[in-house]
């Protein structure tokens, strides 16, 4: 029993800075993203950053970052991230990105259970790096969350935002956690990975 609740609290962690461009780096979009690919141009560490671009500029394009199954109601799943904003224009406004979560069936990314909300502050503004994070508590009768990487744009080129050094983690030890830019192994996974780009009819929130 004690070793029960040592287990219980034990942190699931699964961290990314993009170093490898030959691993996918997300696992699917939903709305007016333009391109997402790996790039060495701007990186907060390490080489490399997964960079995001907006086109045309409409709704809240979302990039499918990392997927946490095998949860139960109280958990909780915390994700940081670095992220930075184009300026493309040069007037001091610049694009800017914030995480955000929706719960989804366990078995298909393209399904929606639901929004499970996020920050209400944005990272990346004013064309600098900054950091941002969130901690999501798992709702009742959900078992599995998509964290996105949602980008805001305005118009004179400012439609693009890096993101770099992401770190997802769970209190619920057993909970599996995929984050793009690392490797998955299980073979079951990938089957998740083929309907990921499916599009579908969903709210924003």
């Amino acid at each position: 029993m004690f070793e029960s609740i040592i287990l219980a609290g034990v942190l699931n962690n699964v961290s990314t800075s993009w170093e490898d461009p030959s691993v996918l780096g997300y696992f699917g979009t939903f709305g007016n993203v333009g391109s997402v690919e790996y790039t060495d141009a701007e990186s907060y560490s390490g080489n490399y950053s997964l960079t995001i671009t907006e086109d045309p500029m409409s709704g809240t394009p979302q990039v499918y970052a990392a997927y946490v199954t095998g949860l139960s109601e109280g958990d909780t799943v915390t994700a940081s991230a670095w992220m930075l904003g184009l300026d493309g224009d040069d007037d001091g406004d610049s694009a800017k990105g914030r995480l955000w979560g929706h719960y989804f069936d366990g078995s298909d990314l393209s399904s929606y259970e639901g929004s499970a909300s996020g920050p209400s502050s944005y990272a990346g503004e004013d064309s600098t790096w900054s950091d941002t994070d969130h901690t999501w508590t798992i709702a009742a009768g959900q078992t599995a969350l998509i964290i996105e990487v949602r980008i805001y744009s305005y118009q004179g080129g400012d439609s693009q935002i890096w993101v770099d050094d992401l770190n997802v983690s769970s209190s619920n030890a057993s909970a599996e956690i995929f984050v793009g830019g690392v490797a998955i192994p299980a073979p079951g996974a990938l089957a998740l990975l083929g309907l990921a780009g499916l599009g579908r009819r969903r709210r924003n929130g």
